[in-house]
């Protein structure tokens, strides 16, 4: 909508937002599976001028300032853990585009340069440097695998017994079992509660790993899920928490999409297995994945309290038209 007027612009986009009117626009909508709101349709919606929506516009402020701090506080546990670590973070000091590497320092059957960059040896000599030993991801996990993606007549718009999570299914850190998709048949390999999730094939290499996700809630029996995701399960003697938070470091990002192989990049399991994790005591591991969880926890509540102002902000506004 193109109104030459900001201020209008504005109103109007307040306006459309709020619940009622968003319920007001549906019931002017066409078309059956796919409902469409058209121009002719949008102009029937009726427009209450002359409401105050500084009421909304001051939420909104609120909302992003719980948002900020609540991002600040997921911004911390990467310090926080490298520190109870004894991982340092390189300084970038790898300016040159030019490097080279002895043939005898070739591994993992790569041949391509751009694994053997000096950033990533940097990244690797400060974990080994860290305060506890390490060892190789496939030692400390019972299972690492990428998914299964259904043919396309196997997938349903019904609700059915074998749910299925897609790339989709994020919701911030966490995966969202509101947000699965559905098949009409079983799949291979099943998630659990605590499972963590990395994006293991894009056309674009800087996404591999870019966002690592945690299931936090326990799934439905036969849910599954798609190729394009890697599951990672700790074992008994690993904390799922502890792991998870490990990754999605910056450092172990970086060290993930090193990983990634192909013209259309792909992240194999056989590959990941064999990256190096610290292992402190299971009894640290359970002090630091319980600090960061009431970090992440913290974190959800700041943002629940943002969300909320601003929906008791349009229920106001609401009230107001209710009471036109």
């Amino acid at each position: 909508i193109k109104t030459g007027d900001s201020s209008i612009s504005k109103y109007l986009a307040h306006y459309l937002n709020l619940d009622i009117i968003e319920k007001i626009a549906s019931r002017h909508s066409t078309g059956g599976t796919r409902p469409a709101l058209d121009y002719p349709s949008l102009k029937n919606i009726p427009i209450i001028d002359g409401l105050d929506f500084s009421i909304i516009d001051n939420a909104i402020k609120a909302k992003k300032a719980k948002e900020v701090e609540a991002q600040q506080l997921l911004d911390s546990i990467d310090s926080y853990l490298l520190k109870e670590l004894g991982i340092t973070f390189p300084e970038n000091n790898n300016k040159n585009r030019f490097f080279y590497i002895n043939i005898n320092d070739l591994e993992r059957s790569r041949l391509d340069s751009s694994y053997f960059a000096p950033k990533y040896r940097a990244l690797i000599n400060c974990i080994k440097a860290g305060a506890y030993p390490l060892d190789e991801l496939g030692n400390v996990t019972s299972f690492l695998s990428t998914g299964q993606t259904p043919k396309s007549d196997c997938y349903t718009k019904e609700q059915t017994t074998f749910p299925i999570i897609k790339a989709g299914s994020y919701t911030g850190f966490e995966i969202d079992l509101d947000k699965v998709a559905y098949t009409t048949t079983k799949q291979s390999y099943f998630v659990q509660k605590n499972d963590i999730f990395i994006l293991s094939a894009a056309h674009q290499a800087e996404y591999i790993a870019k966002q690592i996700c945690y299931l936090s809630t326990s799934p439905c029996p036969n849910t599954s899920f798609v190729g394009e995701l890697l599951c990672i399960r700790a074992n008994n003697y690993t904390n799922p928490m502890y792991l998870y938070s490990l990754l999605s470091t910056g450092i172990y990002k970086t060290l993930l999409n090193r990983e990634k192989r192909g013209q259309t990049s792909h992240l194999y399991a056989q590959d990941v297995k064999q990256v190096l994790i610290p292992i402190p005591p299971f009894d640290k591991q359970n002090i630091i994945a319980g600090h960061i969880e009431e970090i992440r926890l913290k974190a959800k509540a700041l943002q629940a309290e943002g969300k909320a102002i601003l929906e008791e902000a349009k229920r106001k506004v609401e009230n107001m038209i209710i009471g036109w």
